[in-house]
C-alpha cells in the first residue's frame, strides 16, 4: 500500500471542499461532592434495579421522596435523606479499554458511543475498536458524525433518537429516568482567544452519567453535571481534587453546549445547538431505520451524508488500496465504489442541494429578522411603530416561508445524494462479494482437480 501523502490526498480531493466543515462533530481532547463518579458493578447493579426500569439511582433523597437506593463509596461525602445534596446517576456508565488505541488523537464520537452501548445489560461486547473502526474516517482522528453514531447504536440493537435545541432540565429529568444520553460541545467555548481552528478541534462528543444538586453560596440549589468521555473524564476533571469533582455547573455546561460550532459556520452546519442523542434499549422500528437510512434529520441532513461521505473516502481508499496479500479482490472493489460513492457523491455532488439547503436557511434567518424587528416595533407601542411593526411582520413572512422550502428541497436532494451512494456502495459490496466466493471455489476445485495427479 502507498502511504505517500501524495497517494493520499489524491483520495480525499473529491470531498476536500467541507474538510472544515467536517469538524463541526469532532473534537479533541471547593465544592461538596454528593455522589461518586465510576460506578462499580455492584453498584450499577443496584441502581439498575432499583425500580426495575433502569432508572438513575440517588444519592440521598429531595425532601418528600422516596430514596432509590444508597450509594456510599469509598472517598466521596455520604448524603441522609433530607440533606440539601443529592445526586443520580446512569447505571453502568464507565470507562472503555482501548482509547487511542490506533493513534487517533481524541475518538470521542466512537468512545461516547461504545460508554453507552456497554452500559445496557446486554451491550458488554461492544468495544471502542469496533465503534471506532465502524464510524470514523481514517487518517484523521476526528470527524465522526451522528449519523454514523445511530447507524453503530443501531447495529447493537438500540434506538437512538437526536434532538437540537434541548435543555439542562430535559437532561436531568432523561438522567432521572435512566435514558442514556450523549450530547455535542465545545470545550473552547470560554476561551475568548481561542482561534478557529482550536474552535473546530475542541467539538467534543460526551456520554451523560449522572448529575449532583449542591447548594451555592447563597443556598441556592445548583446543578452539577457528570460525563463519560475522552477529554474531562479521562483527565481526572471529575475526580476529587479535579476541575469539576461534582460536575460541570449547568451555567457552564450551558455555554459549551449552546451552539457549539464556531461562529460563521453554524448555519453551513445546520445550526446545531444543545444537540442531544438519546439511547435506548428498544429495538430500532423499521421507521426509525428508514429515516436514519435516509438521512432525513432536518437541516443536519446536508452535514450528515458530507460527514458520512468523509468515512466512504478514507475507509475506501483503505479497503482499496490495502498492501498486497492483505486484501481479497472483491474487497478491493468495495473499497472502491465506497471511495467513489462517498468521495465524490456525498462529498462531491452534496455540495449542489448542500448549497440550495443552505441558502433557504440564510434566507429563513433573513425573515426571522424582519419579523423580530415587527415584535419590537410592535411592542414600542404608537401608531407609526406598530404601523411598521404590521409591515414588517408581513413582508418577513414571505423569506421565512421561501427560506423553509428551499431549504426542505435542498436537504431532500442530500437525502437523495446519500441514498443513492449507498446504493452504490452496497452494489459494489455484493459483487466484490461475489467475486471472492468464485475466486474460493475456482481455488477449491484446483486443489481438488490436482490432488489427482
Amino acid at each position: 500500500m502507498s502511504n505517500s501523502p501524495v497517494s493520499r490526498a489524491l483520495g480525499f480531493l473529491p470531498w476536500l471542499p467541507l474538510a472544515l466543515v467536517l469538524a463541526t462533530f469532532a473534537g479533541p481532547g471547593s465544592v461538596r461532592v454528593a455522589a461518586q463518579t465510576t460506578l462499580d458493578a455492584e453498584d450499577a447493579s443496584r441502581a439498575s434495579s432499583a425500580e426495575g426500569e433502569g432508572r438513575g439511582a440517588q444519592f440521598g433523597a429531595r425532601p418528600g421522596e422516596t430514596q432509590l437506593a444508597r450509594l456510599q463509596p469509598a472517598g466521596v461525602l455520604t448524603t441522609t435523606p433530607g440533606d440539601d445534596a443529592y445526586g443520580a446517576a446512569l447505571p453502568g456508565i464507565r470507562p472503555v479499554e482501548d482509547v487511542n488505541g490506533d493513534g487517533s488523537s481524541n475518538p470521542c464520537g466512537p468512545y461516547a458511543s461504545a460508554v453507552a452501548a456497554r452500559s445496557f445489560a446486554g451491550g458488554g461486547s461492544a468495544s471502542f475498536r469496533d465503534a471506532y473502526d465502524r464510524m470514523a474516517p481514517s487518517h484523521f482522528g476526528f470527524g465522526t458524525g451522528p449519523q454514523a453514531m445511530e447507524r453503530y447504536l443501531m447495529a447493537q440493537g438500540l434506538t437512538p433518537r437526536s434532538q437540537n435545541s434541548f435543555s439542562v432540565d430535559g437532561l436531568a429529568d432523561r438522567i432521572d429516568r435512566g435514558e442514556r444520553g450523549l450530547i455535542l460541545v465545545n470545550l473552547a467555548a470560554d476561551d475568548p482567544d481561542a482561534t478557529l481552528r482550536r474552535r473546530f478541534e475542541n467539538l467534543h462528543w460526551m456520554a451523560v452519567k449522572g448529575y449532583n444538586v449542591l447548594p451555592d453560596e447563597n443556598g441556592n440549589p445548583v446543578r452539577h453535571f457528570l460525563f463519560e468521555d475522552t477529554a474531562l473524564a479521562r483527565s481526572g476533571a471529575f475526580a476529587p481534587g479535579g476541575r469539576y469533582p461534582a460536575g460541570i455547573p449547568e451555567d457552564e455546561l450551558q455555554r459549551i453546549w449552546s451552539s457549539p460550532v464556531p461562529r460563521g459556520f453554524g448555519t453551513l452546519a445546520g445550526n446545531v445547538d444543545r444537540y442531544y442523542m438519546g439511547v435506548s434499549e428498544q429495538s430500532p422500528t423499521w421507521m426509525t431505520r428508514l429515516r436514519q437510512g435516509a438521512y432525513l434529520n432536518g437541516d443536519q441532513t446536508r452535514l450528515r451524508v458530507a460527514m458520512d461521505g468523509a468515512y466512504d473516502a478514507t475507509r475506501g481508499f483503505d479497503r482499496t488500496f490495502a498492501p498486497i496479500g492483505s486484501s481479497t479482490p472483491g474487497d478491493r472493489l468495495g473499497g472502491f465504489t465506497q471511495m467513489v460513492a462517498g468521495g465524490g457523491l456525498k462529498g462531491g455532488l452534496n455540495l449542489v442541494p448542500a448549497g440550495v439547503s443552505t441558502a433557504g436557511n440564510f434566507i429563513e434567518q433573513g425573515g426571522d429578522a424582519l419579523l423580530g424587528w415587527g415584535a419590537d416595533r410592535w411592542n414600542r407601542g404608537g401608531l407609526v411603530n406598530r404601523s411598521l411593526g404590521v409591515g414588517s411582520t408581513i413582508l418577513g413572512s414571505v423569506p421565512k416561508a421561501g427560506g423553509w422550502a428551499v431549504g426542505g428541497v435542498g436537504n431532500l436532494g442530500s437525502s437523495a445524494v446519500g441514498v443513492a451512494a449507498d446504493t452504490i456502495e452496497g452494489v459494489g459490496n455484493f459483487a466484490g462479494r461475489r467475486i471472492d466466493d468464485v475466486g474460493r471455489g475456482a481455488r477449491r476445485a484446483w486443489n481438488w482437480a490436482s490432488s489427482w495427479f
